[in-house]
């Protein structure tokens, strides 16, 4: 398997298709990858030094949530812009997405239990 130039160094911890690409949750940002050309472009640069844990997109409303290990959960527009912050300011030790009926819901496991 050949390792990309620009993913030296960084460990991939989630991956999701949309469009003519995947979404790459990495340990330093979010990235993308093109099908067609093999390229490999970072994307926003704020959220570069965030481990990026888990990615939920919702094709409907063309918004991403990305789970961070150490600052929440980013809401993503459909123009890639950070909307929201959730939770900013907690440690997340584990997170678990699941889409239902098109709702989105999550826990997280907290020092003290699980929130929702």
């Amino acid at each position: 398997m050949k390792m990309l130039p620009q993913l030296e160094g960084k460990n991939v911890y989630s991956v999701r298709a949309i469009g003519d690409g995947a979404l790459l949750g990495t340990s330093k940002g979010i990235y993308f990858y093109y099908f067609r050309n093999g390229n490999i472009v970072q994307l926003l640069p704020e959220l570069k030094n965030e481990v990026i844990s888990s990615i939920i997109y919702d094709d409907k409303t063309r918004n991403c949530w990305l789970a961070s290990l150490t600052n929440g959960v980013y809401l993503i527009d459909d123009k890639f812009q950070v909307r929201e912050n959730i939770i900013t300011g907690k440690i997340i030790r584990n997170s678990l997405f699941r889409m239902l009926s098109g709702l989105c819901s999550w826990m997280t496991g907290e020092d003290y239990g699980l929130e929702r």
